[in-house]
């Protein structure tokens, strides 16, 4: 039947069964009965019809939509409307797009737009009784509470997460198909469990809790629902690898996972996105290389600048000359200043190997200058350079080697004698033995990391940089793994004493997860 309608004009088809049925032996009969038939064909196949339609156009837009090809999801959602005015996929289909599209671009005229429509869509979503408008401004209201911290807006962010938690509840009471919420109440959980302490006692006030592993677990229940060449499996994957890698960091476990799926997933530019992110935080340097090298985005899709950021980073990771253009084509191209103070604390590091000390110390001001202190390395960058003295350039090489994947190099050169001796102060110090504590770690050195772990801690705990909270959770984390609960807590617990400072939340958010896991674990005992 569908596959007539879609090649044949429903009347066309009423007609030439009036014409059958008058051919047949009674065919009064038959044709008395007909105008039965048609009475009924006439009133419901344009509502079919129009339904399929709409169904079809909204489909294409989502595949679209997480594709970047926003002007053709554009056409699909004009489509549509025009079938079906006012349905409400269009409508919150529409307002997720918007919403990807301002998280990539993150400058405020993009955001203050999406701000004024999507008040305007959840608006017209009230006129609509059904349960799935009420889930559709649940979804909406929590896209803007993460765009509104994002912009450093907290208490609207705050005010829009918990108008979608309360609408997400009044969903699940009382629609027919809750399963049809995970991926939000997923989402939820996640968000909860990451509020940082300064603003948890609000969640407490009105009985929210979050929990992170409860979360994947149920964003992981919803990709479970669609087959694996769906863009609802594809977003779902998407969403929870990058889920993983900010509050997990369990990056080659990750990594693993990704490369069961098949290549043709990385044609997706967002899959690309988060599959790039997670090999470069694995060290596989050369696979990112390899991956952008092969992989380009099409002229249809919007612009993501940061694939030059991790080109640019990838290649110096290898400490290339070829690096500087690729640092310098995501400046020119992105409308943020999010990751903008490390991009040029990238080009510093470049041309300070390049023996070039004049342009280091020209992006060096810019690092002081410019962007913003919204993202962890963007912090990080700016209190590093805040400091009025050189990197220590063997220091810096076996940085980004390590963080390359060149863990022998990195090695190599960290043992050098002339790299020991030339370590000038205490800060240089502390940077040596947590840089080795590094190596020896990756190399299952297990022994030899942990001395120079507690060293780096000892040493750094009243430094602003991350040397002694990142090392006390790597302590946390054998400690662990190990069965040690006592003194892994000890260490989680070290690491939630630093003040955040120049790092941001994760590392806290990190040391606070590992205390949960510790308490589930006494809990069962």
């Amino acid at each position: 039947m569908k596959k007539s309608l879609k090649n044949n004009d429903p009347y066309k088809l009423i007609i030439k069964f009036i014409t059958n049925c008058q051919l047949l032996p009674g065919s009064s009969f038959f044709y008395s009965r007909a105008y039965q038939v048609i009475l009924h064909l006439m009133i419901l196949l344009p509502i079919h019809v129009n339904a399929q339609y709409t169904r079809d156009f909204n489909s294409a837009a989502f595949r679209n939509i997480i594709s970047l090809k926003f002007d053709v999801a554009t056409q699909n959602l004009k489509n549509s409307r025009e079938v079906n005015p006012g349905n409400t996929d269009a409508i919150f289909l529409e307002n997720y797009m918007h919403f990807i599209q301002s998280a990539i671009d993150g400058d405020d005229a993009s955001y203050q737009c999406y701000k004024v429509n999507s008040a305007k869509r959840i608006e017209s979503l009230r006129n609509h009784a059904e349960n799935t408008a009420l889930y559709f401004q649940a979804e909406i209201n929590f896209h803007s509470s993460l765009l509104a911290l994002y912009h450093q807006e907290n208490f609207p962010a705050m005010k829009k997460f918990l108008q979608a938690n309360s609408q997400m509840k009044h969903f699940l009471k009382h629609a027919d198909n809750p399963e049809a919420g995970r991926k939000l109440q997923g989402m939820l959980l996640v968000i909860l469990s990451a509020i940082p302490e300064e603003y948890a006692w609000i969640t407490s006030l009105i009985g929210l809790k979050g929990e992170l592993d409860a979360g994947i677990t149920m964003l992981e229940d919803h990709m479970q629902m669609y087959e694996k060449n769906t863009p609802e499996y594809l977003e779902s994957l998407i969403i929870i690898t990058f889920i993983k890698n900010m509050f997990k960091q369990d990056y080659h476990a990750n990594l693993n996972h990704l490369k069961n799926l098949t290549a043709g997933y990385l044609e997706n530019p967002l899959f690309r996105l988060v599959y790039l992110i997670t090999a470069s935080k694995s060290g596989h340097n050369e696979e990112v290389i390899s991956i952008l090298k092969t992989y380009h985005q099409h002229q249809s899709e919007h612009k993501l600048c940061y694939f030059d950021y991790l080109y640019g980073e990838a290649m110096l990771n290898r400490l290339d000359k070829n690096a500087e253009p690729y640092l310098q084509s995501y400046i020119h191209c992105s409308a943020t200043d999010i990751y903008l103070k490390s991009a040029y604390r990238k080009l510093a590091w470049y041309y300070l190997i390049q023996g070039d000390t004049m342009s280091f110390r020209s992006y060096r001001k810019k690092v002081l200058e410019s962007g913003s202190m919204i993202a962890d390395v963007d912090k990080q960058a700016y209190n590093e350079f805040a400091l009025s003295v050189y990197p220590n350039i063997d220091l810096l090489k076996a940085r980004l080697l390590f963080d390359g994947g060149y863990y022998s190099k990195a090695k190599l050169l960290l043992l050098k004698e002339e790299t020991r001796e030339s370590l000038k102060d205490v800060y240089q110090q502390t940077e040596y033995s947590y840089r080795l504590a590094r190596v020896y770690h990756m190399n299952d050195e297990t022994g030899m990391a942990i001395r120079l772990y507690q060293l780096t801690f000892k040493n750094g705990i009243h430094y602003p940089f991350y040397y002694a909270v990142f090392s006390a959770l790597q302590l946390g984390a054998i400690c662990e793994k190990r069965g040690d609960t006592a003194n892994a807590r000890l260490y989680y617990q070290k690491a939630l004493e630093i003040p955040e400072g120049s790092y941001g939340f994760r590392f806290h958010h990190s040391a606070r997860e590992g205390i949960r896991r510790l308490d589930k674990i006494s809990a069962t005992q």
